[in-house]
């Protein structure tokens, strides 16, 4: 009858939205390119092809993004997380999650790790970006263009080190997710016309032993980098920006 054929379309619709939500809930939000970012950093770690990785090897995954744990309690915490984490990648339809407080960590589990940490990242850094802004009395449009110029920046080294298999290497040679490393930023700044003679790139690079972390430019070092430069006309970058503008 036509009833049951509507009957059906209905339940077909609903087992394809109830399946689409199963798998955005499985991804966390994050798009097909971050997962296989995360996919091919995972593999670094589970060299035996387990499907796990241990505790130890999380922590180093989780500097390529500045997420790990600097404290003994923030360490604790995570322990938490993954927990938490494990849960989540459960309601999500996955089944092979791990026990809970076990020292082996699994792909989905790490993936609903990655968005409570980068949630909570992003949450830290907008509170340090609005202080930094107000501090160096710039606009919002001002720094939304710094930002832009950060970001395409780290865009470019992901590009390069894709042409070159960097991303292959150790993961101290990685270009990093969250900043721009000592090589990145002269790139940047010579993209601005300015000449990086030996007695300036001195200059440079004590500034950004000054701003870094872990030898990472985060785009909070990167706005007062900026601002420096104005200020003290760093190596005549504003003479050499007004022939740009």
């Amino acid at each position: 009858s036509h009833d049951l054929d509507f009957d059906d379309l209905v339940g077909e619709m609903d087992e394809c939205r109830s399946a689409k939500v199963s798998k955005q809930r499985k991804k966390a939000g994050f798009s097909s390119e971050e997962l296989e970012n995360f996919r091919s950093l995972f593999e670094m770690f589970d060299k035996d092809r387990s499907g796990h990785i241990d505790n130890a090897e999380l922590i180093e995954l989780l500097k390529a993004f500045n997420w790990q744990p600097r404290t003994k309690d923030g360490q604790t915490v995570l322990m938490e997380k993954l927990d938490v984490a494990r849960s989540r990648a459960r309601e999500a339809g996955i089944e092979e999650v791990g026990e809970d407080g076990s020292a082996n960590i699994r792909f989905w589990t790490f993936v609903q790790l990655a968005r409570m940490l980068k949630r909570e990242m992003e949450q830290a850094e907008e509170l340090q970006v609005a202080e930094v802004v107000k501090e160096l009395k710039l606009s919002e449009k001002e720094s939304e263009q710094f930002r832009s110029i950060f970001r395409s920046a780290i865009n470019r080294e992901k590009e390069k080190a894709k042409e070159t298999n960097a991303q292959a290497l150790a993961m101290s040679e990685r270009v990093p997710e969250y900043g721009l490393k000592g090589e990145a930023v002269r790139t940047l700044i010579r993209s601005l016309g300015v000449q990086l003679t030996t007695r300036v790139d001195d200059k440079l690079s004590a500034k950004l032993t000054s701003l870094e972390q872990d030898g990472v430019l985060t785009f909070t070092g990167f706005l007062k980098l900026m601002m420096w430069m104005v200020e003290v006309n760093f190596a005549g970058v504003n003479d050499a920006a007004s022939k740009y503008a």
